[in-house]
């Protein structure tokens, strides 16, 4: 049995790349042929959300990790993530992050 390949949508530096790989797929999504960088990019644009405005559309999800410590605290693993999040520019952190922890 082979294992499949994937391509990481990063590798795809072009917007007519990413539309090939679509085509690949057979994946019907349309795509802008311009990539915008800046300031005026769709996804820096706010949103309104009923009474939040959140300053762009980017948004960090975190999943469960398995580095809290035995009483359910964070650990330096844990803080400097969420930092990292701080530091991405995205503008909502969606919901929080459990912590598993076992002897």
């Amino acid at each position: 049995m082979s294992t499949p390949s994937f391509v990481r949508i990063g590798t795809l530096k072009t917007a007519e790349a990413f539309c090939e790989h679509l085509a690949e797929l057979r994946i019907d999504l349309p795509c802008d042929d311009l990539l915008q960088h800046d300031s005026d990019s769709p996804l820096a644009q706010p949103i309104d959300c009923g009474r939040l405005k959140i300053g762009n559309r980017f948004t960090i999800h975190p999943m469960e990790d398995w580095d809290g410590t035995t009483d359910g605290q964070a650990t330096s693993d844990t803080i400097r993530r969420w930092k990292r999040f701080d530091q991405s520019g995205a503008k909502l952190i969606w919901g929080d992050e459990a912590a598993a922890s076992r002897h």
